[in-house]
Parts: structure tokens; C-alpha cells; sequence
């Protein structure tokens, strides 16, 4: 009786083991993807790398575009920290970014000047916090954010991100 429930144990045991092993060899620390709003500003393509062997922290750098006639090069880059949901593939999702342009930004135009315009940097520092869901290979994430900047000072925004995780 007791070597049964010797081998009742170890084999509860290796099940359990062996779970964790495939469940952290599926787990991929890259991802590329789409972002609508946001830190995209208009829409970019992004990779963010995870910085540990487990979902946490994240940096991430993209190149969008913001405006449609003309259309402006932006460049967002950000951290993210990961916060799971019940052991799910669901995270609360809070990031800190910063998105570089070379055209003023408010309420979601370009602000044209009818002086001479100089034209100079902008930065705007996004923060936001959202849901995602991140399983083998798609990542989906939604959030609210803040763009705050010297033109406009705070605007609420919000974003989408689709895109593959490998």
C-alpha cells in the first residue's frame, strides 16, 4: 500500500513537472505587432521584447505615421509591466511611452502655422494601462492612455494592438 502511494506521488508529481516544462517552452518572449492609437499616435508596427524568462517586463520601439495629408514619421518607444490574471493568459497591461514627431500633436490633427514655422522636435509622453491576452502565438491587447504634451497638454486616447508573439 505504501509503494502505491509512493508511485501515486511521483507520478502526480512528473505530471506536474513535466506541464511547467512544456508550458514554459511555449511561452515566446518576442512579439510583433499593429497599433491603432495609443503610443502609435495614428497606427505603427511594433516589436517589444519580454526582459525575463516570464511575462513582466517589456521594452518595446516602432515606426508609425500620424496624419493623413501630410502624413508624419513617428517613432514610440515604451516599457511595459505585465500583471496576470489567475494563472490565465489574461494581463493587466500598464506602460509608460514616449513617441517622437516632427509636427506639433492636437486633437488629432497637425497643427498648421501661418507664420514662419520653425520647424523642431516633439515629444509626447503616453501612459496607459489596458487588458491582453497573450497566448502561443497572438498577442491582443486594448487600453485607455493619456497623450500629454506641450501643445495640448493631456488628451485621453485609447489603442488596439494585434499582432505575433515567437
Amino acid at each position: 500500500m505504501n509503494s502505491l502511494r509512493n508511485k501515486s506521488i511521483l507520478f502526480l508529481f512528473c505530471f506536474i513537472l513535466s506541464s511547467q516544462i512544456s508550458h514554459a517552452q511555449t511561452y515566446h518572449r518576442n512579439t510583433l505587432f499593429a497599433e491603432l492609437g495609443s503610443n502609435a499616435l495614428f497606427t505603427s508596427v511594433n516589436y517589444e521584447r519580454q526582459l525575463l524568462n516570464t511575462p513582466k517586463f517589456a521594452a518595446r520601439v516602432g515606426v508609425g505615421i500620424y496624419g493623413v495629408d501630410p502624413s508624419v514619421l513617428t517613432l514610440p518607444v515604451g516599457i511595459n509591466y505585465l500583471l496576470r490574471i489567475n494563472k490565465s493568459n489574461y494581463f493587466l497591461d500598464a506602460g509608460f511611452g514616449a513617441t517622437y514627431t516632427r509636427s506639433r500633436v492636437e486633437m488629432y490633427a497637425i497643427v498648421e502655422t501661418r507664420e514662419p514655422y520653425v520647424q523642431k522636435s516633439f515629444w509626447n509622453y503616453i501612459p496607459s494601462i489596458g487588458f491582453r491576452k497573450q497566448s502561443k502565438n497572438l498577442m491582443i491587447r486594448i487600453n485607455a492612455s493619456l497623450v500629454v504634451n506641450e501643445t495640448i497638454g493631456a488628451l485621453p486616447f485609447a489603442g488596439f494592438s494585434i499582432g505575433r508573439t515567437f
